[in-house]
């Protein structure tokens, strides 16, 4: 990961120092602009484009998911023994948070191509998913049972390979976290600043790298136990994704 964040910072570095080259630079630079409106994996979103020259645009921006909730059944460990009374699961809520601003460098083969390559960082909150029982107080069972267990014993609530123990209200809030700062690598068709037309079109593929999720209860970091439990489920899946699928469309108008 730290590789991937030196690599993409290496050649931003290197696009926006070339920019005082001679001949390569020499026309289009920061001499066209364009407004663009995004929709796709990343959430929609708005940005503004510049010409590098001809063989490079410049985007930044911001892309956000409105404050949607997404709700599972979530298992309660195997480790329960003799004792416990209370539901085999649970219904849990989670709440996403995927705002982030964005600086990208679409990089083109040639002056006419609408093909290119693009690398850059989105960047944002760290926490990426908020979880918590959907019922206050319905986990009091566990807490019970694990008022009378030893430490070895106690049982929780299966989050992938994590395992959340509820508190002394019968309740469980959890974080799943993320990198701040997200590089991007993708490829794609169109101009962000298009080169003869007022409006513009482009897709593209990509992937954000997230790093390894930490999962947090309490402000404290858990570590992972690889309970081996059913792992089906946005919620489940989110805390074990280290790359995030980019698709991505775009409209956009030449202001200049």
């Amino acid at each position: 990961m730290k590789k991937l964040h030196v690599f993409v910072s290496v050649i931003l570095i290197a696009v926006t120092s070339s920019v005082k080259a001679q001949g390569l630079f020499s026309e289009n630079l920061f001499n066209h602009f364009a407004l663009g409106t995004t929709l796709g994996t990343p959430g929609f979103g708005v940005d503004i484009a510049t010409t590098v020259g001809d063989y490079f645009q410049l985007r930044t921006g911001f892309t956000t998911i409105p404050n949607i909730k997404m709700t599972t059944s979530l298992d309660v460990s195997e480790y329960a023994y003799e004792g416990y009374t209370g539901p085999e699961s649970y219904d849990f809520e989670g709440k996403i948070n995927m705002t982030n601003l964005k600086i990208l460098v679409d990089i083109f083969p040639s002056k006419k191509s609408s093909f290119h390559f693009t690398v850059g960082t989105y960047m944002g909150p760290k926490k990426l998913l908020k979880v918590y029982n959907k019922e206050d107080g319905s986990l009091i069972s566990i807490t019970n049972y694990n008022n009378q267990a030893s430490e070895d014993d106690q049982i929780g609530i299966e989050l992938g390979d994590y395992l959340l123990k509820p508190d002394a209200y019968g309740n469980v809030e959890a974080n799943i976290k993320v990198s701040g700062v997200k590089p991007y690598l993708g490829i794609g068709f169109g101009r962000a600043v298009p080169r003869k037309n007022r409006i513009g079109f482009m897709m593209e593929l990509g992937c954000q790298f997230w790093g390894t999720p930490k999962v947090y209860a309490s402000d404290h970091q858990l570590t992972s136990e690889n309970l081996g439990g059913d792992d089906n489920g946005a919620i489940k899946m989110m805390s074990k994704i280290q790359a995030y699928p980019v698709i991505s469309f775009r409209l956009c108008g030449r202001i200049l």
